[in-house]
């Protein structure tokens, strides 16, 4: 990890990670949407499931990167605002959630041992801030028409289901990208 340099000083190698985050930041928000676009059909037919590839990556990040200065909560700002442009077109919902739930991840990731049950379950908790947060948002602005039932059944359960199927599939792979680079 460290090599010398001269009158005794170390001098450490940057992470790689500083690298691979932002890549997978933009890898995931890009999938976030084609994946909606491919599976619309499927996705949106009576069930409505949005995948938030974007905020597991940053969930991710948070987790298996604790100890790296990768400035997540900085990053989850500005993709919350580019995804405030490109999705929804009003800024200010997920320029806020994004940041949030980084926020207080650090907080709960110093208290839990990090394990798939565990990660899931905070990640499904992280979903449900996320969904709520845009769905007042969009009621607010007068986007969102769902009363808060039909919310539940057609597009918040199929929602968390979803996430938690990607999380499951997608957290050993992640977690080894992360362990390699790091």
């Amino acid at each position: 990890m460290a090599r010398r340099i001269r009158r005794g000083r170390t001098m450490r190698r940057p992470s790689r990670l500083k690298f691979l985050f932002p890549i997978g930041l933009v890898i995931a928000f890009l999938l976030e949407g084609s994946i909606s676009k491919l599976f619309s059909p499927v996705l949106f037919e009576k069930f409505s499931m949005v995948p938030y590839l974007t905020l597991m990556w940053l969930v991710m990040a948070t987790l298996f990167a604790r100890h790296e200065k990768l400035h997540i909560g900085w990053w989850a700002l500005g993709i919350g605002i580019v995804y405030d442009v490109y999705y929804v077109g009003i800024v200010g919902i997920f320029m806020f959630a994004f940041p949030l739930v980084v926020y207080i991840n650090r907080i709960v990731f110093k208290f839990v041992r990090e394990n798939l049950v565990t990660s899931s379950l905070i990640y499904m908790g992280d979903v449900l801030v996320v969904f709520v947060l845009s769905y007042l948002g969009d009621r607010i602005a007068h986007i969102a028409s769902l009363s808060g039932t039909q919310l539940l059944i057609y597009t918040l359960g199929p929602t968390l289901v979803l996430n938690l199927i990607l999380f499951v599939i997608l957290y050993f792979p992640i977690r080894a990208l992360f362990n390699y680079f790091s």
